[in-house]
């Protein structure tokens, strides 16, 4: 079954969370792509990057940590959806505004509803939202 994957679950994969339940579900998000795809917008790739670029200009990790982490990525079954904003900014900024949440947590809450998928997510705000659209967390 496939499932939204947003960049908060994805990252934990490198930068680990403190909570012990959210590493459990870290690991279960991994786990599950054993047999499920992943789907994600296409922002996530830019986020993810962001992510990486920022850890390693602080010093959280280096180079070699970063370039292996994105071919850990690019070997995982992640689809990219690619008509999430083209055509839909109307439904996005309603999301965004009904929801209090960015553009980009949106476009995560967009795709999931349009896709009656599941999110993997640690965004306490985009979970919630979620939850209210009818949508699991997994």
């Amino acid at each position: 079954m496939t499932f939204i994957l947003d960049a908060s679950a994805a990252l934990s994969w490198i930068f680990e969370r403190n909570d012990s339940e959210e590493r459990i579900r870290s690991e279960a998000h991994l786990q599950r792509l054993a047999e499920d795809e992943a789907q994600v917008p296409e922002l996530w790739h830019l986020e993810v990057l962001n992510a990486l670029v920022i850890a390693q200009r602080r010093g959280v990790i280096d180079l070699s940590q970063a370039t292996d982490f994105l071919d850990r990525l690019e070997a995982l079954p992640i689809r990219t959806e690619s008509r999430v904003v083209v055509g839909r900014k109307e439904q996005l900024f309603a999301l965004a505004r009904e929801n209090s949440l960015t553009a980009y947590d949106a476009a995560y809450l967009d795709l999931a509803i349009r896709s009656q998928a599941p999110l993997a997510t640690f965004d306490g705000r985009l979970a919630a939202a979620a939850e209210r659209a009818g949508i699991s967390r997994l």
